[in-house]
């Protein structure tokens, strides 16, 4: 006997603005130095640009549809990046 359960869920893609390539951040060391864990969050949610910023970070398509920022075992692409709205969740599509 099998028993299947079926979550039906609305498929909506959003876009996102191209990520701001100009946008003031620190060097890699001072990243590294300053670097630490925190347990506290704030309450206010991300803009669209800041949600694009960091998944384009975290894999986003760097010079060419061939090279990503994450780079990957024999260039397999096999991350997969999740971001969790209070609208629903979403799977970012780096190309």
């Amino acid at each position: 006997m099998t028993i299947g359960l079926a979550i039906s869920a609305q498929a909506q893609n959003i876009s996102l603005p191209a990520p701001d390539m100009k946008a003031k951040s620190a060097n890699v060391i001072e990243t590294l130095a300053t670097r630490h864990s925190t347990r506290e969050f704030a309450s206010t949610e991300l803009t669209n640009q800041q949600l694009s910023n960091l998944c384009w970070a975290a894999c986003g398509v760097s010079r060419d549809a061939e090279h990503r920022t994450a780079p990957t075992a024999m260039n397999r692409k096999e991350i997969r990046l999740y971001a969790f709205t209070a609208d629903g969740a979403y799977e970012y599509l780096a190309k």
